[in-house]
């Protein structure tokens, strides 16, 4: 009923968390979780094929040389059974009855997307804080894309959330990237245009660690791959304006993901070093976006008030915003 893909690259010490957390005797022939070992140097393998062995009905182990996060979607894609598909990176975990629910409903329902709530926990300590989205009161029925197009839920739906029926993925979901972060964004944006039916939980699956200065939603790591993050949003930025009139009563759906994007990736270069370069790449970005994807380019104006002010200000604002370390929303 269920592939779950692990991206596990030596997540040694999560790893075990992690895949118990899908060991629920309820559901766990309606489970398939494919543990995709991207070239890992610790015992991260070895963890896995003991899963493998205990549950081998449940759990395969898949190990690839390094390739980065797009290569263990691309190929965990290749591999899916199951009716519908879910991401779970190999440090973070599920909520066990939250999963259980979730497996429930998939055997009633053909919605193309499933959107299930997240917690956030701090590594570490025992610390929880449960999400309260946008899109709780769409739980009433299954919605079309362009019904909900207005409420900006699409703007912050994340891998975290999303359950796909992964006949979508193996039909028109385009490869991802190899050796890039981020690339999790790209995951969600490919099947937004595929999308006609989407089904709202209201409870928790996914439990999200958070406090790791490594990880990749880290403000440290998110200055250092600033440029992936950034390319990104042009692949992103690239098929809207290509695509756009193919995307019928969807196109609005997917704008609203991208205007949230661009923000993040203006607020991204006032995250950086401050500098004449800086100022010249967001002041590029905005021409190109209001060239190209002009409904991007005037919708933003909605989401962020420091875009109509570097624009006012002909992008000298910028120094300032620069300087206040504006914090990069997750």
């Amino acid at each position: 009923m269920l592939t779950v893909s692990v991206a596990a690259y030596n997540v040694a010490s999560f790893l075990r968390e992690t895949l118990e957390s899908c060991v629920i005797p309820e559901v766990l022939d309606d489970l398939e979780v494919i543990v995709v070992n991207d070239g890992s140097t610790d015992e991260t393998a070895r963890i896995a094929e003991e899963y493998q062995k205990r549950y081998p009905l449940t759990f395969r182990l898949i190990n690839k040389e390094n390739g980065g996060y797009g290569t263990t979607v691309n190929r965990s894609i290749e591999e899916a059974k199951g009716k519908y598909f879910k991401l779970l990176d190999g440090d973070d975990r599920f909520n066990q009855k939250g999963l259980r629910q979730l497996v429930e409903f998939l055997r009633q329902t053909d919605a193309d997307w499933v959107i299930t709530r997240r917690i956030k926990y701090a590594d570490g300590t025992d610390e929880k804080e449960e999400e309260s989205p946008l899109w709780l009161k769409f739980c009433d029925r299954i919605y079309q894309p362009e019904e909900i197009a207005d409420s900006r839920f699409s703007s912050v739906i994340g891998m975290w959330q999303v359950t796909v029926r992964t006949e979508i993925l193996k039909q028109r979901m385009m490869k991802l990237p190899e050796h890039r972060l981020y690339t999790d964004q790209l995951f969600v944006y490919y099947q937004m245009s595929h999308i006609r039916s989407i089904a709202f939980l209201n409870y928790s699956v996914y439990e999200y660690r958070i406090g790791r200065e490594e990880q990749s939603v880290s403000r440290t790591s998110s200055v250092k791959h600033a440029d992936e993050r950034i390319e990104n949003l042009r692949m992103m930025l690239g098929d809207y304006a290509l695509h756009h009139k193919e995307y019928g009563l969807n196109r609005e759906f997917i704008a609203h993901r991208l205007m949230n994007y661009y923000c993040q990736g203006i607020l991204l270069y006032c995250m950086l070093p401050v500098s004449r370069d800086h100022r010249t790449s967001i002041m590029k970005l905005e021409k190109k976006c209001k060239s190209e994807t002009p409904d991007v380019y005037y919708g933003v104006y909605h989401y962020r008030r420091m875009i109509p002010l570097l624009r006012y200000t002909h992008y000298y604002a910028y120094y300032l915003l620069a300087r206040r370390e504006l914090c990069l929303p997750v």
